[in-house]
């Protein structure tokens, strides 16, 4: 598979739903930093990507993420801990401070899903 991933269309494409909840949350959850030089060191000769920029058609999430931010969206990375992951976190936390993330190992995904649900909207599962 790819080093990268095209994280950046997937905030895209969250950006432009209709947000209506009082309480809103986007979780992305992914093993690779998204495209672009500035996000990971991680090379990728991928032919979609632009050779100098790395950058992908829908360029740099800060875009998306600035509108996820305007919208009152609240924007969760869970990541596997890879070099390039917690890269591209740190480098968008830069430009959004509100953006959290963590490392879940793959098999307590769900577990991280309900802990950002817990920790970000305040919400508490549900029980049987």
């Amino acid at each position: 598979g790819s080093p990268c991933r095209e994280l950046a269309g997937a905030w895209w494409a969250a950006a432009m739903l209709p947000w209506k909840a009082q309480k809103k949350l986007a979780v992305v959850i992914t093993d690779a930093p998204c495209y672009g030089k500035d996000y990971s060191s991680v090379a990728t000769a991928d032919s979609r990507c632009d050779p100098r920029s790395g950058l992908t058609c829908t360029g740099r999430p800060e875009e998306p993420l600035k509108r996820l931010k305007d919208q009152g969206v609240v924007v969760s990375i869970l990541h596997s801990g890879s070099a390039g992951a917690v890269s591209m976190c740190h480098t968008l936390q830069a430009a959004s401070p509100e953006l959290s993330h963590s490392k879940v190992h793959p098999s307590e995904t769900a577990r991280g899903l309900a802990h950002a649900l817990e920790e970000q909207l305040h919400l508490q599962p549900l029980t049987y």
